[in-house]
């Protein structure tokens, strides 16, 4: 048994996409039995910190990160992963089993993008780590 970890918002706003569809890409292959998904918290005096603060990095919104796990969900194929990204860093906390809850994950994931419902996320304060 394996696990993997993936960090949603490393590659910033202008390598999300990428990110997100080579993660899968990597998932796919490594078809790990359990995927946490986290998102990145930038963390002052850090290095990547003081490039954000700077302006040489750009950490994702909260629907830009959505987005990244949108399309890792979407497109890794496992084919019997104990999903959970339900972190305390993650905006909307989600668990599942893949590939029996892909579907449900991706329609819930569809519909808090689309109506970008604030009440549907768990607010900041609640994401101290």
């Amino acid at each position: 048994l394996y696990s993997a970890i993936v960090l949603l918002g490393v590659g910033g706003v202008e390598l999300s996409e990428r990110h997100a569809h080579k993660t899968a890409e990597f998932l796919s292959k490594a078809d790990p039995d359990y995927l946490g998904l986290l998102m990145l918290r930038l963390v002052p005096g850090t290095p990547l910190f003081e490039d954000a603060r700077s302006g040489r990095f750009v950490l994702p919104n909260k629907w830009g990160l959505l987005r990244e796990l949108r399309i890792i969900t979407a497109e890794c194929n496992l084919t019997d992963c104990r999903y959970s990204a339900n972190h305390a860093s993650n905006y909307l906390p989600l668990t599942g089993k893949m590939p029996e809850d892909r579907e449900k994950i991706i329609n819930l994931l569809d519909r808090v993008l689309e109506s970008k419902e604030e009440s549907l996320l768990k607010p900041e304060w609640l994401r101290g780590l």
